[in-house]
């Protein structure tokens, strides 16, 4: 959700670099919290799959869009 409020934030924002940034690094901690699941055996394999796959997803569009508006590495 924190992701999603980031980037509906910055759709709306004239300065968009720091709530993309932002968005970024949550999506990083999404990801590894992801991975633990996994590894701990809380999340099924092919659910861990399904997430990564949606999360690399979003990350691409982030990235994307940070470099569309000048906001640093993708």
């Amino acid at each position: 959700m924190d992701v999603l409020e980031d980037l509906v934030a910055a759709a709306y924002s004239r300065d968009k670099r720091e709530l993309l940034e932002r968005a970024n690094l949550r999506l990083h901690r999404v990801r590894f919290l992801v991975r633990l699941a996994k590894d701990l055996r809380a999340l099924p394999l092919g659910s861990y799959e399904h997430a990564s796959e949606r999360i690399d997803e979003v990350g691409r569009l982030v990235g994307g869009w940070r470099r569309s508006r000048g906001g640093g590495r993708g």
